[in-house]
Formats: C-alpha cells, sequence, structure tokens
C-alpha cells in the first residue's frame, strides 16, 4: 500500500524516486511558487 502510494506521488511529480544499489528512496519535491505556476502571488495565495 505504502509503495503504490509512493509510485503515486512520483507520476504526479509530487515526490521523487533515487536508486541507489538495492534500495529505493522517495523524498518530496520542492512546492510550485506562484513564479513557477505563473499565477500572480494574490490568485496563490487565495
Amino acid at each position: 500500500v505504502v509503495r503504490s502510494t509512493l509510485e503515486a506521488l512520483v507520476a504526479k511529480g509530487q515526490a521523487r524516486r533515487t536508486k541507489q544499489k538495492r534500495a529505493v528512496f522517495y523524498s518530496a519535491t520542492a512546492p510550485e511558487t506562484a513564479a513557477e505556476t505563473g499565477k500572480p502571488a494574490e490568485a496563490a495565495g487565495a
């Protein structure tokens, strides 16, 4: 259950998968900012 949830987050771009030898590590990606989404800061906070 946990692995499928993590893989779903990777597919959405909300997590990153790193493989080291036989182990697989998951880490969160940085949250999107208004500059990255192209939306004005006022709209992002509402």
